[in-house]
């Protein structure tokens, strides 16, 4: 799934980064209840996992893998922390 980034404050680089999901079934967003485009979510059990590639001019390109356990409508995270998932979470809006 593809995140976007709401903050005003990040760099064109960072509005947009792929969250993978390990599920049985295709996640599916909250229903939206908000004016915007987008919808926002709190993702239960997101890790964020970095990794170094060398260049071919001896420089390191560093890279994220995101991956979460599911994704709830924000303020629903303790819920769904109660129904056995991780208590990881962090926003974002798919």
């Amino acid at each position: 799934m593809t995140v976007l980034d709401a903050d005003e404050e990040a760099s064109k680089r960072e509005t947009a980064v792929s969250v993978k999901f390990f599920a049985k079934v295709q996640p599916v967003p909250p229903e939206n209840k908000t004016p915007f485009p987008w919808t926002p979510v709190e993702f239960v059990g997101l890790t964020a996992l970095p990794w170094i590639e060398e260049t071919s001019m001896g420089r390191g390109r560093i890279s994220w893998s995101f991956r979460a356990e599911s994704m709830v409508a924000p303020g629903q995270s303790s819920q769904a922390g109660q129904s056995g998932t991780s208590s990881g979470q962090a926003k974002g809006a798919a």
